[in-house]
């Protein structure tokens, strides 16, 4: 016990020595340690209310209250729309002026409207930049600018708005609003809007005797003959299981006579021909790989997952190709079972 002591100064002298000030100490007997003393100076405690998360109001998920708009519970998409709309989401803002433009919610304040879909226009949504756009024509209270309407109509023509890409390749064709003719620009838009099957597109271009779907195919007609060109080449060049990618050469020889005598029509051919493309691409990466297994123990070991790739890939081929109107000759089942045979003597 004495030597702890000595410890004790020892660190003392060494350490708080030279310190000349310390904590402040409270009067003796201020601190009430057994509680008795209630009176003298309390520790006061918050009286706080009960929380619950019960009491926390539900707000109803977007997409329901764009069900209750499709089922006309106008009330209840109203109440929806403006909650989320008061928390900043975008395409609530949309649908809350919408509703407002319209008289939905039982009161029109197209004002109010029109800065709700500015809002969401400058967050990128395509349908409020073009809501914005001819909310400012004929809107009480808001003066007409050319400028800013051509913009936020382009805004949307370019992020795919069929209505706008009409209306802008009008106003560029026939020189409305003031301005300038620009047929060209115009005749882009019109074919987009065309594209997607807008009457009023087609009827004008083909007022003006312009085939609506020719030059549009011209670009996917180039990636689609290059993409042939490049499995064309993978294929020569290969020195390994050239045999088990014979039926997809069939497919790749059959889609390439086939689209040079393919007629185009409307959107559907289009939107098949870039799926055609993707499958090529698929069907070119595919026979990359299989050229690349000269090991037989690892071609083995991607067995299941070659043999997956390949029935995927035919099927895929099959589908868009029917979408294109051709009926292939070569039977999907025989194919597979032609790779099978020709894996099992590998």
């Amino acid at each position: 016990m004495q030597q702890i002591f000595l410890d004790l100064h020892e660190l003392y002298t060494e350490f708080c020595s030279s310190v000349t000030t310390s904590p402040p100490l409270k009067p003796n007997g201020s601190i009430d340690f057994d509680g008795s003393r209630e009176g003298l100076d309390p520790v006061s405690v918050l009286d706080l209310p009960d929380f619950s998360i019960d009491d926390i109001p539900l707000i109803m998920p977007l997409e329901e209250g764009i069900a209750a708009h499709k089922r006309k519970d106008m009330s209840t998409a109203w109440e929806c729309f403006n909650a989320h709309a008061d928390l900043g989401n975008t395409v609530a803002k949309y649908w809350k002026g919408y509703y407002l433009w319209e008289g939905y919610s039982s009161q029109k304040d197209r004002a109010e409207a029109s800065k709700l879909f500015k809002e969401a226009a400058d967050d990128g949504l395509p349908d409020a930049q073009l809501r914005y756009a001819f909310s400012l024509v004929g809107n009480p209270g808001s003066k007409f600018d050319r400028k800013v309407f051509i913009e936020y109509l382009t805004k949307a023509a370019d992020n795919d708005n069929s209505i706008a890409q009409f209306n802008l390749g009008d106003l560029y064709v026939h020189g409305k609003l003031g301005v300038t003719n620009n047929i060209p620009l115009g005749t882009k838009y019109l074919k987009l809007a065309a594209l997607s099957n807008l009457p009023k597109a087609i009827e004008i271009l083909q007022k003006m005797k312009i085939n609506i779907y020719e030059d549009t195919y011209v670009p996917l007609i180039a990636i689609f003959t290059k993409i042939i060109s490049k499995i064309n080449r993978i294929y020569e060049e290969a020195q390994y299981n050239k045999k088990i990618c014979n039926a997809l050469m069939d497919r790749v020889e059959m889609a390439d006579i086939a689209i040079k005598t393919l007629s185009f029509r409307n959107q559907n051919y289009y939107n098949a021909l870039n799926r055609l493309i993707d499958v090529m691409r698929e069907i070119k990466d595919f026979m990359k790989d299989i050229f690349q297994l000269q090991d037989s123990t690892k071609f083995l070991d991607s067995l299941g997952s070659i043999e997956d790739r390949f029935s995927n890939l035919i099927n895929k081929f099959e589908i868009v190709m029917k979408d294109l109107n051709f009926t292939m000759i070569i039977d999907q089942q025989a194919s597979l079972k032609h790779f099978i045979s020709i894996i099992i003597f590998f």
